[in-house]
């Protein structure tokens, strides 16, 4: 399942500034950098590498334009990855997003229009942040008045009322949200400090249908770079030809200094065929079963999801299951 076709663009997530300055600083966590410890072993021959951060400056045409021409590797999950936003709605495992994130976003882009207003914009997100701090002097900036501190105050009621970004972001995908798993649709899963939960799945570039992405992302830190390390194995995808869901469970102590070295990852998605997910997503189409997480999917999304698997399948790239062999 190694996204080797060239071309192949990778995208990871970033470090961000608080108080921002770029697009990509805004609604969203800092990612980090064990996420890549493991990328070297894929042994990827050739690739464009970039991160959400970056692309989440450059303009939207554009934007779509470059990532239309390329296969996709997106590392980490929505909570730090931007484009994993994207991604993830065009994944067949997928990450259950807070159904008010899309209208949250709606209101924050057309607040910050083309981001030249940084003073403003700053303000904007330490109100946000501490609303029920005393500004002085224009939210710190003596550039900006009081007044304007009190209209941008009333405009962060306006959009985020009382949630606190910051803490919103953290709890934007989690157990409690779930997953959209087409093999077990009543997936749940439960939290323990000595593992992770991350998801590895093939999906279709939303960009361009004749190219593929593949997204891998954990629930927390220790999820991430060992679901990234299993992409090397192809053995491990026989089964599980379009990805699933995986168990990462640590081998050393958090308080080791190679507490991500070692851990045990295996599959908690059972082993399937494409046909399994096909009547699968058939059936959700006509009659979803009640707790089902592909209520989640809309009718139009189930087609595509159905699409996608064909077209993989005419094209004869999925790897062969243990039954079938070498």
């Amino acid at each position: 399942m190694c996204p080797d076709s060239s071309p192949l663009t990778i995208i990871c997530g970033d470090g961000r500034l608080s108080p921002p300055v770029t697009p990509g600083d805004v609604f969203v966590k800092s990612a980090a950098s064990t996420d890549l410890m493991f990328l070297h072993e894929l042994g990827l021959p050739s690739y464009v590498f970039t991160t959400d951060r970056i692309l989440a400056s450059v303009e939207r045409k554009l934007l779509e334009e470059e990532l239309s021409k390329t296969n996709v590797l997106v590392i980490g999950s929505p909570i730090v990855n931007l484009m994993a936003r994207d991604f993830n709605k065009h994944c067949l495992f997928r990450f259950i997003v807070d159904s008010r994130y899309e209208e949250l976003e709606a209101k924050l882009k057309q607040y910050h229009g083309d981001f030249d207003d940084i003073p403003r914009i700053q303000a904007f997100w330490k109100i946000a942040e501490d609303p029920l701090r005393d500004y002085h002097r224009g939210a710190d900036d003596p550039n900006l008045p009081p007044k304007m501190v009190e209209e941008i105050k009333a405009e962060v009621q306006k959009i985020f009322g009382h949630i606190i970004p910051s803490q919103f972001i953290a709890n934007l995908i989690g157990l409690g949200h779930g997953l959209v798993d087409p093999v077990d649709p009543m997936v749940n899963l439960h939290w323990d400090s000595n593992y992770d939960f991350a998801l590895i799945s093939l999906g279709e570039n939303p960009y361009n249908n004749n190219f593929a992405c593949v997204m891998v992302a954990g629930f927390s830190e220790l999820g991430t770079p060992h679901a990234l390390r299993k992409l090397a194995e192809k053995d491990f995808f026989r089964d599980h030809p379009f990805g699933g869901v995986v168990k990462v469970q640590r081998q050393t102590p958090k308080s080791s200094t190679n507490k991500f070295e070692k851990a045990l990852t295996y599959w908690l998605t059972k082993e399937y065929k494409p046909e399994d997910i096909i009547e699968n997503l058939q059936e959700a189409m006509q009659k979803p079963l009640s707790g089902s997480s592909l209520g989640q999917l809309t009718p139009k999304q189930i087609e595509a999801c159905l699409g996608f698997i064909s077209t993989i399948e005419q094209a004869n790239l999925l790897p062969k299951s243990s039954e079938q062999g070498e």
